[in-house]
């Protein structure tokens, strides 16, 4: 839903942090207010850049760069460097909300891989 705000104040479509919000439009030289985040084009245009900037983060990494977009890139980094982490596999990840957010993305994933016969 385009008007979804989530306990942690992540909104919209893309469940985006209003504070991840500003960074990234910033780094696309957009000016944005909060209210901004709730337009569906708006939204999913900084949502999909910040999933870019993450999976340039972590070196094309699906599994750190959707942790990270769930979690914080922070707290994944820190998962990295205290030798917890198991190469883009998740189940170290201490976080069950981040687990299961990327049980539920492979799900997904897989089905529209299935749907549009993508390889």
């Amino acid at each position: 839903r385009k008007d979804c705000v989530s306990k942690a104040g992540a909104v919209g479509l893309m469940q985006i942090l209003p504070s991840t919000a500003h960074d990234m439009a910033s780094r696309l030289d957009m000016e944005i207010e909060d209210e901004d985040l709730f337009d569906e084009e708006i939204n999913i245009k900084i949502g999909t850049f910040y999933l870019s900037y993450l999976l340039d983060i972590f070196d094309n990494n699906l599994t750190n760069a959707l942790s990270a977009y769930n979690w914080g890139m922070n707290n994944v980094k820190d998962w990295i460097e205290s030798g917890n982490h198991d190469n883009g596999t998740i189940n170290n990840i201490p976080v069950e909300e981040t687990r299961n957010y990327l049980k539920k993305f492979s799900t997904s994933y897989f089905v529209y891989k299935k749907i549009y016969k993508l390889s």
